[in-house]
C-alpha cells in the first residue's frame, strides 16, 4: 500500500538534480517510476541522468540499464542524447556489456564513423577498448 505520493508535474523538464532532493526519502532512483524514455537515453534529462549515475552505479543497476538500452544500441550510437549513454557505457559499464556493445559494431563501424553522432562512438571505443574488441 503507497502511503506517500510524490507528483512531478513537467517530469520531461526537470532537471536530474531537481530529482534528487525529493527522491532522497522515498528511497533509491531504480525504485521510483521513471519514463522509459529516462532509462533508453533518447530524452536530454533522461541522458544525462544514466551518464551520472553510471559513473558510480553497482553492478546491479549498470544491468538494469543495460538491459533497457541494448535492444536499441545501434540507433543510441546516432541519437543526438543516446550516443552518450552508449560512449558512457563503454567507459564505465562492465567488462561483459562493453564486449557486447563493440558486437552490435560489428558490420556497422564504416556507417557509424561516417555519421554525426556515431563517430563520436567509434571514437571513445577506440580510445577506451582497443582490448575488449
Amino acid at each position: 500500500m503507497i502511503q506517500n505520493i510524490l507528483l512531478i508535474k513537467d517530469l520531461f523538464i526537470c532537471r536530474p538534480e531537481d530529482l534528487r532532493g525529493p527522491f532522497g526519502e522515498y528511497g533509491p532512483l531504480k525504485d521510483v517510476y521513471l519514463p522509459r524514455d529516462y532509462y533508453t537515453g533518447v530524452d536530454q534529462y533522461g541522458s544525462r541522468l544514466i551518464q551520472q549515475k553510471l559513473e558510480t552505479a553497482t553492478t546491479e543497476d549498470k544491468n538494469m540499464v543495460f538491459q533497457e538500452i541494448f535492444p536499441q544500441a545501434l540507433t543510441l550510437m546516432t541519437d543526438v542524447f543516446g550516443n552518450y549513454v552508449i560512449r558512457k557505457f563503454f567507459e564505465h559499464g562492465m567488462p561483459a556489456q562493453r564486449r557486447e556493445l563493440a558486437g552490435k559494431l560489428l558490420g556497422h563501424v564504416l556507417s557509424l564513423s561516417l555519421q554525426m553522432y556515431g563517430c563520436r562512438v567509434i571514437q571513445k571505443v577506440i580510445i577506451c577498448c582497443t582490448c575488449v574488441i
